[in-house]
């Protein structure tokens, strides 16, 4: 009786997100529309594992499918992994110079310190207008920190970055801004804070730390991020190294994909 109860109110769920997709005109087509009737219970049935329980319209082979398909193999479908080299060895100053649009960059202890261990003004500045320049572009999610050994520390979202907004790193005008007033204003913020110590930082309780293997499947990658609140997980290869993030929107946009494929 219980089980009954979530699945009537699931499906009514998936009739209000129907009646609201119409009012804001969304156009949505009959395939859509039964996507999305489902979509409430297939969450459930990914949350309970009770996938072999549900037959209907095919949605016990795509869904099992979906299953067994790793952290590694969605993030890359949707360009959040990278590469060992680009992990190891990120460019800030080409970065900053053509305002590249990036989900996330990875930092180091040195990145924004001289070969004497100090503050390099030019580092942080070129830092700063790279992780400027991808919120702007509406597409970063985190900054990770990792250790010498490309393992990830910890990791901060990009509202923790907002400040940064404020401060006039891309120029404009014809008069540029003097640096060392952007490296004092970019130093008294968040970002300031962590490029000064970042594996300190990031081992505070400022920092995420939700690290989860590649090859973990999307069910248990899901139930990790419900579990601690978190939007974002970095994920790490066998070794422990960085080698990308997975979100939660991504996870839920490839259950919705394998519900409309099924529909069909």
């Amino acid at each position: 009786m219980p089980e009954l109860l979530v699945g009537t109110i699931l499906f009514f769920l998936g009739f209000v997100i129907i009646v609201a997709g119409k009012r804001l005109e969304l156009g949505l087509g009959e395939t859509s529309k039964v996507a999305l009737l489902v979509a409430p219970l297939m969450f459930y049935l990914l949350l309970t594992g009770k996938f072999t329980e549900f037959e209907a319209l095919g949605f016990k082979t795509k869904l099992k499918q979906l299953t067994r398909e790793t952290t590694l193999t969605a993030a890359r479908a949707h360009d959040l992994a990278i590469s060992y080299k680009e992990a190891a060895d990120p460019d800030f100053g080409s970065e900053a110079l053509w305002q590249e649009c990036r989900p996330f960059y990875v930092i180091t202890d040195k990145v924004a310190k001289d070969a004497a261990g100090k503050i390099d003004m030019d580092r942080v500045l070129r830092v700063a207008s790279a992780i400027r320049s991808s919120i702007v572009c509406g597409q970063f999610k985190m900054l990770i920190v990792v250790d010498r050994n490309r393992k990830p520390v910890g990791y901060f979202g990009w509202k923790q970055f907002i400040e940064l907004l404020r401060i006039p790193l891309v120029i404009y005008d014809v008069i540029p801004t003097d640096p060392s007033l952007l490296f004092n204003q970019v130093m008294a913020t968040e970002l300031g804070v962590i490029l000064h110590n970042p594996e300190i930082r990031a081992k505070s309780p400022e920092a995420s730390k939700l690290i989860i293997e590649a090859t973990t499947n999307l069910q248990n990658a899901y139930k990790e991020l419900l579990k601690s609140g978190q939007e974002e997980a970095v994920f790490v290869d066998r070794f422990d190294r960085f080698d990308g993030i997975i979100t939660r929107s991504v996870i839920e946009g490839r259950i919705v994909t394998n519900i409309i494929e099924a529909a069909q």
